[in-house]
């Protein structure tokens, strides 16, 4: 692992234990052993360390959703495996959902970036909802149905865990993972029952 690589890993552990607001450069140099020089070598500030971990985390979300408006789900099967995985990854970079509304507060590239992977999982969303419609696992819904109930889904799976935090709850694997059980409650009375064979 090069000092890059473990100054990214190290702010990660770094930020999801402590919250990014209380950690500083010189802190992540430190539990990196690296020279704080080193870390500006690689990363002008913290916000730079921040915008890299976020497009990381973009990446893994990618490579398990998708990024365009293609079907990412072929059954109900799939997308339950697509949340607990998607669970997983969030519970990775938990930082960032319980930090998101503050962190994209101030203008700057990670506040474009957020708005712009906002607005591409809504598109997935809201092509998901219609690829179950249209292979017959969901019912026929209107568009302004369609438009909230991608709304909602998004805002559980992107805002679950700060409202677990907000709530006093301790955030543990187990407590993100119910969010997407929660998604898949808001899906279900769409759901037609299965066809006799």
């Amino acid at each position: 692992m090069n000092n890059k690589e473990k100054i990214l890993k190290t702010a990660l552990e770094l930020f999801n234990e402590k919250g990014s607001q209380g950690v500083t450069t010189n802190h992540i140099a430190k539990a990196a052993g690296v020279s704080p020089g080193n870390l500006y070598y690689h990363f002008k500030n913290k916000e730079a360390i921040l915008l890299t971990l976020f497009q990381e985390m973009e990446c893994c979300f990618d490579q398990l959703t998708g990024t365009d408006a293609q079907l990412p789900i072929p059954s109900l099967e799939a997308m339950d495996r697509m949340f607990a995985q998607v669970s997983e990854a969030e519970w990775e970079y938990r930082f960032f959902s319980r930090e998101m509304v503050t962190l994209v507060a101030q203008e700057g590239p990670l506040k474009e970036l957020f708005l712009q992977k906002q607005k591409e999982r809504l598109v997935m969303i809201e092509a998901s909802i219609r690829g179950l419609i249209s292979l017959g696992l969901a019912q026929p819904l209107d568009e302004e149905t369609i438009g909230r109930l991608t709304q909602v889904i998004w805002l559980l799976s992107a805002f679950w865990n700060s409202y677990l935090s907000l709530s006093g709850e301790q955030v543990t694997r187990e407590k993100m993972a119910e969010g997407m059980k929660m998604v898949r409650l808001v899906v279900q009375p769409f759901l037609l029952p299965p066809k006799a064979s």
